[in-house]
């Protein structure tokens, strides 16, 4: 990777993947594209760049989905009438970062919306409060509904690009929903093994 600039972002780096072709990931040093590993464009964000519409408006961004919807401290206090005149998408989950908050229930839900977002030609940021654990679990599972990867190569996919942490009760959803479809034959024999 490219030193980090005077303006805190980290220069163009090369991403290469079985699933998709050569690409490039330009960005802060938080952001997660995902685009070298699907073929898509996906953005893993916190709480500073869900609340800057410039930032949004120079990422080209046309669908954000909030995965901490609230008005807790631990929260993202934002809704679709804050981003009207930037002419996005919006949806939001009203998820709590505890081991014992059941995520399961919004994979499928989120997933058709990310999907939704990048089958349009669209952009999308996925976000929560830190941009670690409930957004990092969400995109986890879309990987592995939409993109048949298991827990284990979304987890690899992701931490090649940026460091997540959902926590040890989103893990075990998501070994849950690894398990659910393994048994469905949701991945061929070649993407179990790696």
């Amino acid at each position: 990777m490219e030193d980090e600039g005077n303006d805190g972002t980290y220069g163009s780096v090369p991403v290469t993947s079985q699933a998709a072709t050569t690409s490039t990931v330009v960005g802060k040093p938080r952001d997660f594209v995902t685009q070298g590993v699907t073929g898509m464009e996906s953005y893993l964000h916190g709480l500073t760049t869900a609340k800057s519409k410039s930032e949004l408006k120079r990422l080209g961004i046309t669908h954000i989905l909030n995965c901490a919807k609230g008005k807790s401290p631990y929260h993202v206090n934002t809704n679709h009438v804050m981003y009207r005149d930037l002419g996005v998408k919006f949806k939001a989950i009203e998820a709590t970062d505890q081991m014992n908050f059941d995520l399961s229930p919004y994979f499928e839900e989120t997933a058709n919306f990310i999907e939704e977002a990048i089958t349009s030609g669209g952009r999308i940021v996925v976000h929560c409060r830190e941009g670690v654990s409930r957004s990092a679990a969400i995109t986890l599972a879309y990987l592995m509904l939409k993109k048949h990867m298991t827990v284990q190569q979304a987890v690899r996919a992701m931490r090649k690009k940026r460091e997540i942490c959902p926590n040890d009760g989103f893990l075990l959803q998501l070994c849950y929903l690894n398990d659910k479809l393994l048994k469905a034959n949701h991945f061929s024999d070649t993407e179990q093994d790696s």
